[in-house]
C-alpha cells in the first residue's frame, strides 16, 4: 500500500547498518529512467569511476569482494529487469545485501524466499507506532487518546497522517481535538 512507511522504514534501517558496509548504493526507481543507467551507476561506485559499462559479472565480483548494501526503492512487478537482477544477485554467493521496497510481492521473490535462507520478505502493515511517532514529532496539541484517534482516523497510514498534520497545523492551529471534532461527526 502507498504511504505505509516502506521508504521510511528502509531509511531508518540503512542509517543503523550503513557502517557495516564498504559501499551503500540507493536508487529510487521512479527517478532512474533506464535499468542500464542504474547498473552503470552501481559499477561506477564500486570501481571508483574506473568502469562504467554495465556488466553483471563485475558487479557480482564487487559484491563478493566488498560488503555492499544496495537499496532499490519502489520496485514494481513491471520492472522485469530489476526483478531478474535481484534474482541473479540472490542466487549468487557473496557477502553483500540487497534491499528493495515494493507495493506488491513478485512471485519470483516469493519462490526465492521459500527456497533460499538468504532471502526474506517483510510485509509492513499499518501499525499505530509509526503514525503516532509522526504526530509526536510535531508540536500538536492533544491528549494521547486524541493522537491515537487521529491514527485511527487515518487508518494508521503514515502518508495520510502527514497530510492531515499539515491541515491540523494550518487550519486548526495545531489542535488535534478541534480537527477530530469537525471531521469525525459525519
Amino acid at each position: 500500500m502507498e504511504g505505509v512507511g516502506k521508504t521510511t522504514f528502509v531509511t531508518h534501517l540503512a542509517k543503523q547498518i550503513q557502517d557495516q558496509f564498504n559501499y551503500v548504493f540507493w536508487r529510487s526507481l521512479p527517478t532512474v529512467p533506464y535499468f542500464d543507467t542504474m547498473l552503470n551507476d552501481l559499477l561506477s561506485l564500486f570501481s571508483h569511476h574506473k568502469e562504467t559499462k554495465p556488466d553483471i559479472n563485475k558487479i557480482i565480483h564487487y559484491l563478493r569482494t566488498h560488503r555492499c548494501l544496495i537499496i532499490l526503492d519502489n520496485v514494481n512487478i513491471d520492472h522485469f529487469e530489476y526483478i531478474q537482477f535481484m534474482k541473479i544477485i540472490t542466487e549468487s554467493h557473496h557477502q553483500s545485501c540487497i534491499i528493495f521496497t515494493s507495493r506488491e510481492q513478485h512471485q519470483e521473490i516469493t519462490f526465492l524466499e521459500y527456497w533460499l535462507s538468504s532471502v526474506r520478505c517483510l510485509k509492513l502493515d499499518n501499525s499505530p507506532e509509526i503514525p503516532f511517532s509522526l504526530i509526536e514529532s510535531k508540536s500538536l496539541q492533544g491528549s494521547d487518546q486524541q493522537k491515537y484517534d487521529l491514527c485511527n482516523f487515518c487508518d494508521h497510514n503514515p502518508l495520510k497522517v502527514k497530510q492531515v498534520i499539515i491541515s491540523i497545523i494550518d487550519l486548526y492551529d495545531g489542535d488535534i481535538g478541534k480537527f477530530l471534532e469537525e471531521n469525525t461527526m459525519l
